[in-house]
């Protein structure tokens, strides 16, 4: 698949780094999984994208191509990251380029940005950061 660039939200590009095998459902679990292994190629292709991506797809809380758990969350998610990150809609970037980012995001980070989601209180995502700052 690194011939073709995977479809990303900006706020995935974070999720990614703390996903520990908990999700919605199976099937989500199953594409984040596949995401994750795609992710570890330095070479795989990211599309960064304002819709729903590829992660999305499998979530039970897509319709009609919204998010039902909250659309402008979501949008408020993605803008902060792409603040943070320094990266743009429509843009396309290296697994490599996107580690590099990564790097610079800390602990700290986390609990401000996705200070609303509810994955963040398992503490993941924070510990998974908070590991680039030593």
């Amino acid at each position: 698949m690194k011939d073709r660039p995977i479809k990303l939200r900006p706020h995935h590009l974070l999720c990614h780094k703390g996903f520990r095998g908990l999700g919605y459902d199976e099937s989500f679990v199953k594409t984040f999984e596949k995401v994750v292994r795609l992710l570890d190629e330095p070479a795989q292709l990211i599309e960064v994208v304002g819709e729903p991506d590829e992660v999305c797809l499998s979530c039970p809380h897509l319709a009609g191509g919204r998010c039902l758990k909250g659309n402008e969350k979501v949008s408020h998610l993605d803008s902060d990251v792409i603040e943070l990150l320094g990266i743009g809609r429509g843009q396309v970037i290296t697994a490599a380029e996107l580690r590099a980012l990564l790097e610079k995001v800390t602990g700290r980070d986390i609990e401000r940005i996705c200070r609303e989601c509810e994955w963040l209180l398992l503490g993941l995502c924070t510990e998974a950061f908070k590991k680039t700052e030593n």
